[in-house]
């Protein structure tokens, strides 16, 4: 059952099962943005039923392997079996399907779920608004009280990341260029090394300029690249020259 504003709604009995066990040491912060290349995790599984296969590989390959611990969507590369239900996930790609912070650390104990689509109860996220807190309960066999859960929605799946490798600088005429990259919130694989797929109806930034920290203007483009001739400022004679700041989001459909 989902609680959302008061509401109960019973969804049904749950997928396949999942192969779900504890971590047997910590896993430290590492950037979302980097493959954590460090030593990996260690995972005692509930029973000896649950198996996972060996693989030597990339987390960027578009097939790559997904878990969750404890909040955080993991691609791996690298599992080897230690026997005894214990398995070694390394080279992995965290804050999947997440925001661009540094993600967080893990004590020994996460929790672990390995997600596969047979054992994966996708949900209608039209369920949800940006902010919910969504409660689940779930009765299992022989249960006289349910399991609960609880999570905020926070939209991250919906929301465009921010566009990176972003560059500023004045013109020869007193003027100021602008240019970034855009990113997809929707990671399908890098297929054919050149751009991801436009997940949103239409290219829209929104341009904020600032001069020492004082907003000067604000500009919609739909192109990632921007350009304010010196005859469009009025700071072009001003001695000294303002540190100028440009901020940059992508506009997403939602």
């Amino acid at each position: 059952s989902l609680d959302t504003a008061g509401a109960k709604v019973d969804i049904g009995a749950t997928a396949q099962p999942a192969i779900m066990g504890t971590t047997l040491e910590p896993l430290t912060p590492h950037p979302a943005y980097l493959i954590d290349e460090r030593g990996g995790i260690s995972v005692q599984m509930l029973h000896s039923g649950m198996e996972i296969v060996n693989c030597a590989g990339s987390p960027l390959d578009p097939d790559a392997p997904l878990f969750w611990l404890s909040g955080e969507f993991i691609r791996y590369g690298n599992c080897v079996d230690l026997g005894g239900g214990v398995y070694h996930f390394s080279r992995l790609l965290r804050g999947c399907y997440g925001d661009d912070e540094t993600v967080a650390p893990h004590p020994a104990g996460a929790r672990f779920v390995l997600l596969e689509p047979g054992s994966t109860r996708l949900i209608e996220e039209r369920t949800f608004a940006s902010g919910d807190l969504v409660e689940a309960e779930a009765f299992g066999l022989g249960d006289s009280q349910p399991v609960t859960a609880s999570a905020y929605m926070r939209a991250l799946t919906i929301t465009p990341p921010a566009p990176v490798h972003g560059e500023i600088w004045t013109t020869p005429d007193g003027g100021v260029a602008a240019r970034w990259i855009r990113r997809s919130r929707i990671d399908n694989g890098w297929n054919d090394g050149i751009d991801q797929i436009m997940a949103e109806e239409a290219e829209i930034y929104r341009l904020r300029l600032f001069a020492d920290n004082n907003p000067i203007g604000e500009w919609v483009a739909s192109v990632p690249n921007f350009v304010l001739t010196g005859d469009e400022l009025s700071f072009v004679s001003a001695t000294p020259k303002p540190v100028l700041t440009a901020e940059v989001v992508l506009i997403g459909r939602f």
